[in-house]
């Protein structure tokens, strides 16, 4: 696609900071990303097992140069779930511009559920090895063993010469996330939900990586937990039977506790594909159309002044669909919920 061809040219140098690769293995990850642009079959797919593991070492170590905290400036468009749909993912891009051009915070969930899992979090760790500075991946709690285990991922990982060998190794890279972004200073970006355990940010820039995920505490809540306006403060999340649900109160301390003005994050489904709560202090955004009852997709783009709109794509018929010509409903920035 031209699009990528035309942003691929304009970089010169990997900034990831102590990782550096060499020219000749840029070139070759430049080559299979146009490739994968491209692709209309999962089985044209130019993605080798013993290319897939050498990728993964080349990220993890990008991803472990970040901090656990990640601290973007804007402008920069967040993405939410993703869980397969590499469609809708290609059109994002293609719709919106690639990097360099345009800046990327994804707040996780890129695999289970889909039939193109690996080629969606391959193609999000190829760029990320290409610009680590214009797109940035949070972990999901799909990003779990326990969690991708059973929903997709490993089963389709099967079909590959090196499956368990390849599964396992994801593990080892999905433990090298960041868990967590703030941008200005002033937007709390995170998979999941807050915690009355997180009573610091300090709490998460602490945490070394690469980590597995407790059965407990702050760090489960930021990818497990749900706003939910029936329930007072915090209270047992008995629908997904882990972490917690939090109220319109518990967002306001929150933010104000963290000297913040707005969460971002991800982790359910929504009919428009994006849902303000709490009178414009959460946005939920969830990037995978179609995941239930004919849902729209939507992607949250944060300008300067920190200013929100939504781009909302509506379900594509197949793979085969031009995703240069995407079906897209725009909504202009919603400043009246956002005074800041």
């Amino acid at each position: 696609m031209a699009g990528f061809e035309q942003t691929a040219s304009l970089a010169t140098d990997i900034d990831g900071g102590s990782h550096q690769m060499s020219e000749k293995q840029l070139s070759l990850i430049r080559s299979i990303v146009e490739q994968m642009v491209n692709l209309k079959r999962k089985e044209d797919s130019p993605l080798t097992d013993v290319f897939v593991l050498e990728v993964l070492d080349d990220v993890d170590a990008t991803f472990l140069d970040e901090p656990t905290l990640l601290e973007i400036e804007p402008p920069v468009i967040i993405c939410g779930d993703i869980h397969g749909d590499y469609v809708t993912l290609i059109r994002i891009f293609a719709s919106q511009g690639w990097p360099p051009l345009r800046k990327y915070l994804f707040l996780g969930d890129y695999v289970d559920r889909g039939e193109f899992n690996l080629e969606v979090v391959m193609l999000l760790f190829l760029l990320k090895v290409l610009y680590p500075s214009d797109i940035y991946l949070l972990r999901g709690n799909h990003e779990i063993s326990l969690v991708n285990r059973y929903y997709g991922f490993k089963t389709e990982l099967m079909s590959n010469e090196y499956a368990k060998v390849l599964w396992t190794r994801f593990q080892t890279t999905f433990n090298c996330l960041p868990l967590a972004a703030l941008i200005s200073g002033k937007i709390f970006c995170v998979h999941g939900g807050i915690s009355h355990r997180l009573v610091t940010l300090d709490q998460i820039k602490k945490l070394r990586r690469p980590m597995s995920i407790p059965n407990d505490g702050f760090v489960l809540d930021i990818l497990w937990a749900d706003p939910n306006t029936e329930v007072k403060g915090y209270e047992a999340n008995e629908i997904r039977n882990t972490s917690v649900c939090f109220c319109e109160k518990s967002i306001e301390d929150f933010l104000q506790l963290h000297g913040l003005s707005l969460i971002i994050r991800a982790h359910e489904v929504v009919a428009d594909g994006f849902e303000v709560f709490s009178g414009g202090k959460l946005i939920t955004v969830f990037s995978c159309p179609n995941y239930s009852y004919g849902n729209a997709a939507a992607i949250v783009k944060v300008d300067q002044h920190l200013r929100c709109s939504f781009t909302k794509y509506l379900p594509p018929s197949s793979i085969n669909e031009e995703p240069s010509e995407p079906k897209v409903k725009k909504r202009e920035p919603i400043l009246k919920d956002f005074p800041f």
